[in-house]
């Protein structure tokens, strides 16, 4: 018993009396500042580690001198300088990540966060103007549109940024293993990026049978054509969901994805719900204040084959008032060619043509038109009159030879 006792005291004592000691995070030690050619911590010790080191520059970032460097992204670096916003570093700032890079490789084991500054920095030049720039021709990535686009170095030299950029699908097939080693070895890239490039090219060489990218339908980059996602993901943005259908009350124009159960109360579409006007549509269900009631319908026959109709009119009567039909002409050379009716109706057409032109007051103010022109006019519109007579009565023989008038006319027209 007395053992016992004595047992169980000091797992008492050792469980109460000692307190917890865990171990010390990554990050208590993780504010790195950068100084005297090394990596302090917090407390001023140096870091030697060099895979800490790059762990240190993605979570808390490392300061040099007065600005403090973080890694947002394998292809994004950001920097604030004396505590203000951070702001991400672009191609136009490249040079910082050059002077990064000459102060961090006088450090030991600093490869790992050269490495990956340095990728950041090629990648910033590959999705600029300037581009990555081989042997014999420079490279820039569409990130927009997911294209690899080159020009010819011989352009860029002379400054010709604005050539039409080169797209040549057999190029890149052919040359895939050459650009693919170029982007590896030469201008190395991060992962993500050369990932959608070389996806990029075996999709053009038809040896990517797997189409990567977004496969949650939850996100709006989501497609079905995609089957395996990207690394990192290339699901980013939430669908917002909510109702889609503005028909709807309960319709807003910032969701993305439509939920029909949200789709509840159907809005009452509003306008002229008197047929006597012609604003008047069957769907309206509630007029408007004021009223779009406003042109009342001109009653009277509204076909053309009949003598009573007239162009103003906009509803027929009920019951209707056409009643005399037009006298339909069937003189002896009946036309039967399709061909003729339509070059007549575009000797009619043509004849529109001139008659605009010949109303227009710039043109009678610059050609100075006297009487004589005012009688070309009025050829022109008994030409046009005839022609539609002659369509509407398919008098082939009579019209050719007004065909015939007109192109005379237009001779005219121009030399005038």
């Amino acid at each position: 018993l007395v053992l016992v006792l004595v047992i169980g005291s000091y797992f008492a004592y050792d469980s109460f009396s000692v307190p917890d000691r865990k171990k010390p995070r990554l990050s208590d030690n993780c504010s790195l500042i950068f100084k005297d050619n090394n990596f302090y911590n917090s407390k001023n010790k140096i870091r030697s580690n060099g895979e800490k080191i790059f762990e240190c520059f993605k979570l808390k970032g490392v300061k040099v001198d007065s600005i403090h460097y973080k890694m947002i992204s394998d292809y994004g670096i950001e920097e604030k300088i004396n505590n203000k916003n951070y702001n991400l570093i672009t191609y136009q700032n490249t040079n910082t990540l050059e002077k990064l890079i000459q102060k961090f490789e006088k450090v030991p084991n600093s490869d790992e966060i050269m490495a990956a500054i340095n990728k950041v920095k090629n990648y910033n030049f590959l999705i600029s103007e300037k581009g990555l720039q081989g042997k014999d021709q420079t490279w820039i990535w569409e990130k927009e549109n997911n294209k690899l686009i080159y020009l010819r170095n011989s352009d860029v030299k002379k400054g010709n940024y604005d050539k039409p950029k080169k797209i040549d699908r057999n190029f890149l097939k052919s040359n895939k293993e050459n650009i693919i080693d170029f982007l590896t070895n030469t201008y190395p890239l991060p992962n993500s990026v050369f990932s959608e490039i070389k996806n990029y090219l075996n999709t053009i060489d038809g040896s990517n049978t797997t189409i990567q990218g977004c496969t949650d339908p939850n996100f709006q980059e989501y497609k079905s054509k995609y089957k395996e996602d990207t690394k990192p993901t290339s699901c980013k943005n939430k669908h917002v969901l909510g109702c889609m259908d503005n028909a709807y009350k309960e319709y807003r124009r910032k969701y993305t994805k439509n939920k029909k159960s949200d789709c509840k109360r159907k809005k009452t579409v509003k306008g002229c719900m008197d047929s006597d006007f012609q604003e008047y549509k069957s769907k309206y269900k509630e007029d408007t204040k004021p009223t779009s009631c406003i042109n009342k319908h001109i009653l009277g026959c509204m076909d053309k084959k009949y003598k009573e109709y007239k162009p103003r009119f906009t509803k027929d009567t009920n019951p209707t008032r056409c009643k005399s039909k037009n006298e339909i002409k069937t003189p002896n050379n009946t036309c039967t060619s399709s061909k003729t009716v339509q070059d007549l109706n575009k000797a009619k057409s043509s004849a529109n043509t001139f008659l605009i032109k010949l109303q227009d007051p710039s043109v009678e103010d610059y050609n100075n038109i006297n009487k004589e022109w005012e009688n070309q006019k009025r050829k022109f519109d008994n030409i046009k009159k005839e022609i539609s007579d002659c369509v509407e009565d398919n008098q082939c023989s009579v019209c050719t030879k007004k065909i015939n008038r007109i192109s005379r006319q237009k001779i005219m027209y121009k030399k005038r």
